[in-house]
């Protein structure tokens, strides 16, 4: 494969084309219907954005990272109508049901959900982790090795990816909230916030994962559909250990 596309150049977006533009020497189209985030993909990547998948001819492997679940379905179709046999990895985070979809299209599923982690750091580098279906087919799975991603974790089905990745986003929730508590501990103890987030982010622990606390709360603040909006309320200030069971329970209850 030597082409692709991506569908929604949000942060994930915009930073996994960016790779993708590096890596392919074959066209690499964003698609997006924001004007000023086509104007930005094209200054960062010299690769032309348009507006809707209708208007792309067809690519070798798409990229969906599509703000909400909700608008995967539709996406995929667009892509599919372009004719030709893409290979489609859906980024955007999903529910269990709206992965399972994706697997209604006869013998081969219609995309692949993909459940990234290590934020727009590890997308521009190329070493994004990603839980990725049992049946994902050799040829696709190495394509993501040799552009965005450093390593694949097999978690199962298409729902089992779906899980998996919530799963991973109620951790980073607790992380965020441990962070809350440790800026209003330090302020009680008269330690400015500035250097508190100062020493967290310069030092041992500042990484990928503390810039990808920051955009997935930014991502969640304004995503009302995200299959993490019901698991968020079960990950409570007490501990991780109680966190994790909380959610196991109520993703059986909810799935």
């Amino acid at each position: 494969m030597s082409s692709a596309g991506v569908v929604g150049l949000g942060v994930m977006g915009a930073a996994v084309g960016r790779r993708l533009s590096h890596v392919l020497d074959g066209p690499v189209l964003g698609v997006e219907p924001q004007a000023a985030r086509c104007q930005a993909w094209e200054s960062m990547t010299r690769r032309k954005a348009v507006g809707s998948v209708s208007e792309a001819g067809h690519l070798d492997a798409w990229f969906v990272a599509v703000r909400s679940g909700s608008q995967v379905q539709a996406v995929v179709s667009s892509i599919l109508e372009l004719g030709g046999r893409s290979v489609i990895y859906v980024l955007t985070t999903l529910s269990k049901s709206e992965a399972e979809a994706l697997g209604k299209g006869g013998e081969r599923p219609l995309a692949w959900p993909v459940g990234v982690s290590g934020g727009e750091t590890a997308a521009l580098r190329g070493r994004l982790v990603a839980a990725v279906p049992d049946l994902l087919p050799d040829e696709a799975a190495i394509f993501l090795k040799a552009t965005v991603a450093s390593y694949l974790v097999p978690v199962g089905g298409l729902a089992q990816v779906a899980v998996a990745k919530a799963l991973v986003n109620c951790m980073i929730a607790y992380q965020f909230r441990a962070l809350e508590r440790l800026v209003a501990v330090g302020g009680e103890l008269d330690v400015a916030p500035r250097a508190i987030l100062e020493l967290i982010q310069l030092g041992s622990a500042g990484s990928g994962a503390l810039r990808a606390v920051f955009e997935y709360d930014a991502d969640l603040a304004g995503s009302h559909d995200s299959a993490l909006a019901g698991l968020l309320g079960a990950v409570p200030p007490s501990g991780v250990g109680p966190a994790l069971d909380s959610v196991r329970r109520r993703a059986r209850a909810q799935w």
